[in-house]
């Protein structure tokens, strides 16, 4: 992959200034100034993903982190930005299919195993959801990280019925 040259650099910075002032219209311009050769790399897909995400412009977001997940097929980021565009698009269902492959493919990565959780329960399905959340909490606890997890998921509304389940899967 070809690296950023300095001018790209500066204008990638500028985008992820600007989007973080909430000027949307600077951030996407700035992106526009990046070399065209440059415009599939990983960090310039990113950013985009971050200005259209803030845009809510959905549709968008699932073809760049589409792009992501094949340019950069050993990062679990691209799967993960495209099952959250889809999931925001309201396709549940097809958030799960898109995300389950990663699951194989990035069998540590804790945060994949939680929103599957979290898509299986929206779909409904509980008992896959709790075995998925069991899941993702062994895996926390193996990473040693178990209390930043407890937490995102008292944080998902959408795992609320899952709730009362995480004490015991927790501890």
């Amino acid at each position: 992959m070809e690296p950023f040259k300095s001018t790209d650099d500066l204008h990638l910075d500028a985008a992820e200034a600007s989007l973080k002032q909430g000027n949307l219209m600077a951030a996407n311009s700035a992106l526009n100034q990046v070399s065209p050769a440059l415009r599939r790399h990983p960090d310039f897909l990113a950013v985009r993903f971050k200005v259209l995400a803030k845009a809510e412009c959905w549709t968008e977001c699932v073809a760049v982190a589409g792009a992501m997940a094949q340019i950069a097929p050993k990062a679990s980021l691209g799967w993960l930005l495209r099952s959250h565009a889809l999931h925001q698009l309201k396709q549940i269902r097809l958030a799960l299919e898109t995300l389950q492959p990663a699951l194989e493919a990035f069998p540590d990565e804790i945060e994949i195993r939680q929103r599957l959780a979290l898509y299986d329960c929206l779909l409904g399905d509980l008992n896959r959801a709790q075995q998925r959340l069991a899941e993702t909490i062994q895996l926390a606890r193996e990473q040693k990280c178990v209390d930043f997890w407890r937490q995102a998921i008292l944080n998902e509304p959408g795992l609320m019925p899952l709730w009362p389940m995480l004490d015991s899967a927790a501890s």
